[in-house]
């Protein structure tokens, strides 16, 4: 990968470096890609240690334990379960390969707007997915 300005990858994402952007960094080159990813990496690094569930009242058990992960982590899981089932679905490496970018930034960037200084309503906290897009 080549970029017009060196990029420090934060530490939670050097699992994710090794296993997808190292071996397969080559989809990485088409102009914007990259930089889209260094933004969205950093914007986790920087705004994800909020909860990955954005209820004030926990409705149940399992809202209350989702409360305990953060976005950030729940997103890095969210990349990894969506690559384990694109892998196994797919059995081939080619199609995995011309998919990583896509399968990264989906992972990572589904729940975008669960991060507070977007969930600016009421409203907002039940429109995650619209935010996030």
């Amino acid at each position: 990968m080549s970029t017009d300005k060196e990029y420090k990858l934060p530490t939670v994402f050097v699992p994710l470096y090794r296993k997808y952007l190292k071996p397969y960094g080559c989809r990485f080159v088409d102009p914007g890609v990259f930089p889209a990813l260094c933004d969205l990496l950093d914007l986790l690094a920087n705004e994800g240690n909020c909860p990955s569930v954005v209820l004030k009242k926990y409705a149940n058990d399992i809202a209350k334990a989702l409360s305990t992960v953060t976005l950030l982590q729940h997103s890095i899981n969210v990349t990894e379960n969506l690559a384990t089932q694109y892998r196994r679905y797919y059995h081939h490496d080619l199609a995995f390969r011309f998919c990583v970018p896509l399968i990264l930034f989906a992972g990572l960037g589904h729940d975008l707007g669960k991060i507070p200084k977007y969930v600016t309503s009421w409203q907002s906290r039940f429109r995650h997915p619209e935010v996030s897009a």
